[in-house]
């Protein structure tokens, strides 16, 4: 199953979910109506993953390529951002708090969607810091000859990502576990770079 394939039955699967979003539409339920359509992105993206990652484990091939190292950390924000964009990140709220500094306070949310990110959050730590320290470049696709130095992409790690995080989580998303895993980014890039 290729990439083309991956892609395509990734959103056909989602399909189903839209057609439930729909329905809810049409019956002037527009919460339970946007619920689904973010379901829906959430279905799509995940399946991707489960079948990207199905495929490399039939073939025995390394995960290191691109779109599981630099990529996948980014997937949460864009679900995230998904999820405030649909209307519905204020809904299913399971825990709310304050962080207080001498400076300044962060408030900040965590509802059930954001549990469903913690396998993002979790694989993708894994994966990167097992690329980063294991193999001698990072993939730009699952064939590729060459890639990306371990290093390089450590760097980028330290620069970016962490970057996005924090950012999107101190001024827009108000979430927790953005914050606490772009340190934890932060600090599996500084490692790659001077393993």
């Amino acid at each position: 199953m290729g990439t083309a394939s991956q892609i395509t039955g990734s959103f056909l699967a989602s399909l189903s979910l839209v057609g439930v979003s729909i329905y809810y539409f049409i019956e002037n339920d527009n919460m339970q109506g946007r619920v689904f359509i973010f379901l829906a992105v959430y279905a799509f993206i995940t399946l991707f993953y489960i079948f990207r990652s199905l495929y490399y484990s039939k073939h025995k091939a390394t995960f290191n390529e691109i779109v599981f190292v630099f990529v996948l950390p980014l997937i949460p924000v864009i679900i995230l951002f998904a999820n405030m964009g649909v209307g519905i990140s204020d809904m299913y709220p399971v825990l709310t708090g304050t962080i207080n500094t001498n400076s300044s306070s962060f408030d900040f949310n965590i509802n059930m969607f954001d549990l469903l990110l913690l396998p993002y959050y979790l694989a993708s730590n894994f994966l990167l810091f097992r690329s980063l320290i294991r193999y001698p470049f990072i993939r730009f696709k699952g064939t590729s000859e060459k890639g990306i130095p371990p290093k390089l992409m450590g760097v980028i790690l330290i620069l970016l990502i962490p970057t996005i995080y924090i950012a999107s989580s101190l001024t827009y998303l108000n979430n927790i576990f953005l914050l606490i895993f772009g340190v934890t980014y932060f600090y599996l890039g500084t490692i790659a770079f001077f393993v």
